[in-house]
């Protein structure tokens, strides 16, 4: 038997068996002696924690606009910052490894990959947005639910979305 503590990865390399298997994610301190990067994350040893005390990813439902449903994850957030796509970061896996994310930084997403990637998947965007997520890992704190209403990226101070 696997100590649940023991299983490390780069949260770029999470599955989505990995997701719907362990709910939470820890990130580790670069300290850690486990740790590659500020990527790395770990499973918990305990469902308790505490996004003020620790970054951590949460298992998501997201549903489309299609009604369609995914797993995911995405960063939770203290009340009132649910829909800040900066924040929560989210991401849908499409299939057991693919996945979408819809926060670019400050990086402007290219519009013919996007399209590219989501005809392959077998997508497309009219039937995606807006997505509700919910979490499947609940806390007082923090709120369990959010949306995301398209490809979004920050310009200056302001989030913008693909158009």
């Amino acid at each position: 038997m696997v100590n649940k503590m023991h299983i490390v990865k780069q949260v770029y390399e999470l599955t989505c068996e990995d997701i719907v298997s362990h709910k939470i994610w820890e990130y580790l301190s670069e300290d850690d002696p486990s740790a590659q990067d500020e990527c790395t994350v770990r499973v918990p040893a305990s469902s308790d924690v505490d996004s003020l005390e620790a970054m951590f990813i949460s298992h998501a439902v997201f549903t489309t606009r299609s009604g369609a449903k995914y797993d995911g994850y995405v960063h939770p957030q203290v009340h009132g910052h649910a829909n800040d796509l900066g924040l929560t970061q989210p991401c849908m896996f499409v299939d057991s490894i693919r996945a979408l994310t819809f926060w670019y930084g400050c990086v402007e997403p290219d519009r013919s990959s996007i399209s590219k990637d989501l005809l392959e998947l077998g997508l497309n965007e009219r039937d995606l947005f807006p997505i509700v997520w919910e979490c499947a890992w609940r806390s007082k704190r923090m709120e369990g639910r959010g949306q995301v209403p398209g490809f979004a990226y920050i310009s200056g101070a302001t989030v913008k979305y693909l158009k």
